[in-house]
């Protein structure tokens, strides 16, 4: 059976962003070929979908739509 989560938490992923890609002292800016990354899966850096699958005990994060 697959079960989709939508998890909503602003705060959240806003904090885990910054505190991840935080600020490169070299170049000056964040790390953007991350954040795009993280786009496909975060919408409007707060909805984040995730499906379980219980017949394979699996997790994965859906892309976004």
């Amino acid at each position: 059976m697959l079960i989709r989560v939508l998890f909503k938490d602003p705060d959240g992923v806003y904090e885990a962003k910054k505190d991840t890609l935080g600020f490169d002292k070299k170049t000056g800016s964040t790390s953007s070929g991350i954040e795009m990354t993280l786009s496909k899966y975060i919408s409007y850096d707060e909805y984040i979908e995730i499906e379980f699958d219980t017949e394979n005990k699996t997790a994965r994060v859906v892309p976004c739509r």
